[in-house]
């Protein structure tokens, strides 16, 4: 069984998602949605900058998860495109998520948000993750699916 510690994170990740699109829907309106944007990443940008310092620094006092290994530049044209792959999706959620909000009620958003990516990870561990299909898991996105049709009509 999963450990209660992931369990909230993943629950915190939730509420953070949440809070994190209404606050740049609403900054957004008062300066402009790419104003609250950069300064988002920019928060973000910071906050990972003095995480890598002290995982370089202080590596004890952070998670495995943190740990940093020796770097070459060469990794970088190892990955090719993927290397910016995740942080074209991140724009995509700072910037996507409060502009959906701005036409369309939080619980849609959301809703929307939650239901594809359980659709999506299911299309991910059976393509790429090789993980056999089962029909649990089929008839599991199945009523999410459903449950977007009952929440959006």
């Amino acid at each position: 069984m999963e450990s209660i510690f992931f369990i909230l994170l993943a629950a915190t990740i939730g509420l953070a998602t949440v809070i994190q699109g209404a606050f740049n829907q609403r900054v957004g309106q008062v300066l402009d949605l790419n104003l609250a944007i950069l300064i988002n990443s920019l928060v973000v940008l910071v906050i990972s900058a003095l995480v890598y310092v002290l995982a370089r620094s202080f590596p004890q006092i952070l998670p495995n998860a943190f740990a940093t290994r020796s770097f070459e530049w060469n990794q970088l044209t190892q990955l090719g495109w993927r290397v910016i792959l995740p942080g074209l999706c991140g724009f995509t959620i700072v910037a996507g998520i409060p502009w959906a909000l701005s036409r369309l009620t939080a619980l849609k958003v959301f809703f929307l948000i939650v239901v594809s990516q359980i659709f999506f990870s299911f299309l991910w561990d059976y393509f790429v993750l090789e993980v056999t299909l089962s029909g649990k898991r089929l008839v599991g996105v199945l009523v999410a699916l459903a449950g977007v049709l009952i929440t959006i009509l």
